[in-house]
């Protein structure tokens, strides 16, 4: 199963810090989705490997899908809007700021 860890590890990786610094800024749902979009543009990356982890990811100007493959499985999928990522974006960013102040 595809879970929010998996997720949030995959999306702390790629633009994280430039996001992060946009995020700051406070701009709109619209201009942080717009931001995200363009950052990632079309592409994607594939690891061969299986385990408790996303070993794919294809991005485009609809959104991210996430690939998984756990041992004795077929491959899950899920797909996110670019709305989705901002909102899951900003969580991690608001959870790592709080866990820091600590």
């Amino acid at each position: 199963m595809i879970t929010s860890k998996n997720v949030d590890e995959v999306l702390k990786k790629k633009y994280f810090e430039e996001i992060k610094e946009f995020f700051k800024n406070n701009h709109s749902g619209e201009e942080r989705v717009k931001y995200i979009r363009d950052l990632y543009g079309t592409g994607g990356w594939y690891i061969p490997q299986k385990g408790d982890f996303i070993h794919g990811i294809d991005y485009d100007f609809s959104g991210i899908e996430f690939r998984k493959r756990s041992v004795g499985r077929e491959e899950e999928k899920l797909k996110m809007n670019w709305s989705k990522i901002a909102v899951r974006l900003q969580n991690i960013i608001e959870s790592g700021n709080q866990l820091s102040l600590f």
